[in-house]
């Protein structure tokens, strides 16, 4: 290959001796002799291209998702950031397996694994990473001050304590989504109240106090 290249840039050499005495069709023919090598020295083959479209819990596009991917081998990361109609596209050694990581902030984290075997589409559907709701009193008016305890486990683990504001608002981040939390509301004046939520990022929990 590097012996074909020098013979190229002979052959370039004599092409722009040719240009200058012969204008028009003897350009053209330089043009066609560079061409040529620039195909020889053009992007190297033994990589795969991820790509793809990133979207929010109401399917509309995400910009500014850091999506990296780590090889297992040599630790290497290559990362892009999703533009603003969600999308991204990353390349990558083939066959660098490692995991996939796609992050951004007030989301769930979407953390997976691929083999980079050939060229893969790969979209995802991030979560919001928090609960949100309200607490209300019998007769449907917000409770501020109230203290909201959402335990792992059966109670057991995993104990987060938020309490609500003057709109009688809450919001709390949760370690796991698809994960049933016991809830414990407790208020001066209320009796407690000891429930459970599904618990999923984005998902709207409300509760009345009585």
């Amino acid at each position: 290959m590097k012996q074909i290249k020098q013979i190229m840039i002979i052959f370039v050499m004599c092409a722009f001796s040719l240009v200058s005495i012969g204008g028009t069709a003897h350009a053209s023919l330089l043009g066609d002799i560079i061409g040529g090598i620039n195909a020889l020295g053009g992007a190297p083959n033994g990589y795969v291209v991820i790509s793809g479209k990133v979207v929010g819990d109401g399917l509309e596009p995400l910009a500014g998702v850091v999506v990296e991917h780590s090889a297992d081998k040599t630790g290497k990361i290559v990362s892009s950031i999703t533009d603003e109609n969600g999308n991204y596209s990353i390349k990558i050694p083939k066959d660098a397996k490692g995991y996939l990581t796609y992050k951004l902030i007030n989301y769930r984290t979407i953390r997976i694994y691929d083999y980079a075997y050939n060229d893969s589409v790969i979209n995802q559907h991030m979560h919001f990473d928090s609960l949100t709701g309200k607490v209300l009193d019998p007769e449907g008016y917000p409770v501020e001050g109230a203290v909201l305890s959402f335990e792992q486990d059966g109670g057991r683990s995993g104990i987060i304590t938020v309490q609500t504001d003057e709109n009688g608002n809450y919001e709390v981040h949760i370690p796991e989504d698809y994960k049933y939390y016991w809830v414990t509301i407790k208020c001066d004046g209320y009796d407690v109240v000891r429930t459970t939520v599904h618990g999923v990022g984005g998902q709207v929990a409300n509760f009345s106090l009585k």
